[in-house]
Protein backbone atom coordinates (compact mmCIF):
# COMPACT_ATOMS: atom_id res chain seq x y z
CA UNK A 1 0.00 0.00 0.00
CA UNK A 2 2.76 2.21 0.96
CA UNK A 3 4.77 1.60 -2.29
CA UNK A 4 1.99 2.76 -5.11
CA UNK A 5 1.86 6.35 -2.73
CA UNK A 6 5.52 6.69 -2.83
CA UNK A 7 5.31 6.03 -6.44
CA UNK A 8 2.27 8.20 -6.99
CA UNK A 9 4.79 10.98 -4.63
CA UNK A 10 7.38 10.75 -7.04
CA UNK A 11 6.14 11.65 -9.79
CA UNK A 12 4.14 14.27 -8.36
CA UNK A 13 7.52 16.26 -7.02
CA UNK A 14 9.30 15.04 -10.79
CA UNK A 15 6.25 16.78 -12.53
CA UNK A 16 5.83 19.66 -10.20
CA UNK A 17 9.96 20.06 -10.22
CA UNK A 18 9.79 19.91 -14.62
CA UNK A 19 7.34 22.67 -14.82
CA UNK A 20 9.20 25.13 -12.38
CA UNK A 21 12.75 24.60 -14.96
CA UNK A 22 10.53 24.43 -17.82
CA UNK A 23 8.86 28.19 -16.41
CA UNK A 24 12.27 29.36 -14.95
CA UNK A 25 13.56 28.83 -18.70
CA UNK A 26 10.86 30.95 -20.40
CA UNK A 27 11.16 34.01 -18.33
CA UNK A 28 15.60 33.48 -18.85
CA UNK A 29 16.75 36.26 -20.50
CA UNK A 30 18.86 35.17 -23.51
CA UNK A 31 19.09 38.56 -25.21
CA UNK A 32 21.39 41.99 -23.55
CA UNK A 33 19.86 45.41 -23.55
CA UNK A 34 22.89 45.82 -26.04
CA UNK A 35 21.59 42.90 -28.22
CA UNK A 36 17.66 44.18 -28.65
CA UNK A 37 18.97 47.69 -29.40
CA UNK A 38 21.10 45.84 -32.49
CA UNK A 39 17.54 44.09 -33.64
CA UNK A 40 15.48 47.38 -33.25
CA UNK A 41 17.55 49.33 -34.90
CA UNK A 42 18.19 46.80 -37.82
CA UNK A 43 14.19 46.86 -37.82
CA UNK A 44 13.93 50.50 -37.15
CA UNK A 45 16.91 52.52 -38.87
CA UNK A 46 17.38 55.52 -36.71
CA UNK A 47 19.58 56.33 -33.76
CA UNK A 48 19.27 54.60 -30.40
CA UNK A 49 17.57 57.09 -27.35
CA UNK A 50 16.73 54.37 -24.64
CA UNK A 51 16.44 50.48 -24.06
CA UNK A 52 13.66 50.02 -20.93
CA UNK A 53 14.01 46.53 -19.44
CA UNK A 54 11.15 44.52 -18.34
CA UNK A 55 10.48 41.04 -17.49
CA UNK A 56 9.65 39.82 -20.67
CA UNK A 57 10.29 42.73 -22.96
CA UNK A 58 13.05 45.46 -23.67
CA UNK A 59 11.26 48.50 -25.09
CA UNK A 60 13.96 50.39 -27.32
CA UNK A 61 13.06 54.21 -28.01
CA UNK A 62 14.00 55.07 -31.60
CA UNK A 63 14.42 58.77 -33.52
CA UNK A 64 14.27 57.99 -36.89
CA UNK A 65 15.37 60.36 -39.64
CA UNK A 66 12.09 62.20 -39.66
CA UNK A 67 12.13 63.20 -35.97
CA UNK A 68 9.44 60.55 -34.82
CA UNK A 69 10.44 59.10 -31.86
CA UNK A 70 8.82 54.92 -32.37
CA UNK A 71 8.84 52.07 -29.72
CA UNK A 72 10.14 48.61 -30.42
CA UNK A 73 9.80 46.01 -27.91
CA UNK A 74 11.54 43.05 -28.36
CA UNK A 75 11.41 39.80 -26.57
CA UNK A 76 13.89 39.54 -24.20
CA UNK A 77 14.50 35.71 -24.50
CA UNK A 78 13.79 34.61 -28.22
CA UNK A 79 15.14 38.07 -29.28
CA UNK A 80 12.14 39.11 -31.89
CA UNK A 81 10.41 42.11 -32.54
CA UNK A 82 7.11 41.81 -30.78
CA UNK A 83 5.43 44.78 -32.30
CA UNK A 84 6.22 48.79 -33.22
CA UNK A 85 4.78 51.53 -31.86
CA UNK A 86 4.40 54.95 -33.03
CA UNK A 87 5.48 54.14 -36.91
Amino acid sequence: MIRPFLLILSIAIGVLYGSAEAQQQRLSVNVSSSQAAQIAAHRVPGRVLKVTTGQRYYRVKILKESGRVVVVVVNNSSGKVVRVEGE
